[in-house]
């Protein structure tokens, strides 16, 4: 969970087997997941730092059988705007 409390990180396979991407879901669950990783093999373990100013993750990105840690900065307004034009879950975007 993000320190504000306001949304959930998760990862999945809901693109394909093979390759895991990290997504964010508002607390109440009542809009789409965003997608918060674009990178081909797998992205998952997502960790926000206790003040909610950076993610980690372990990804594959980097090539070779052993994971590594990446530690990117967090915007979360940025975050709460994509969380805002989500689609409402199960209805269809036109």
């Amino acid at each position: 969970m993000h320190a504000s409390g306001e949304y959930f990180f998760f990862a999945s396979n809901k693109l394909g087997f093979e390759n895991f991407e990290v997504y964010m879901v508002d607390m109440d669950g009542k809009k789409e997941p965003v997608r918060v990783t674009f990178a081909d093999g797998f992205d998952g373990l997502p960790v926000p730092s206790p003040d909610g100013r950076q993610l980690a993750w372990t990804s594959s990105r980097a090539g070779g059988s052993d994971g590594q840690l990446f530690l990117a900065q967090w915007n979360h307004e940025r975050a709460l705007e994509a969380l805002r034009a989500a689609p409402e879950r199960g209805v269809t975007p036109r």
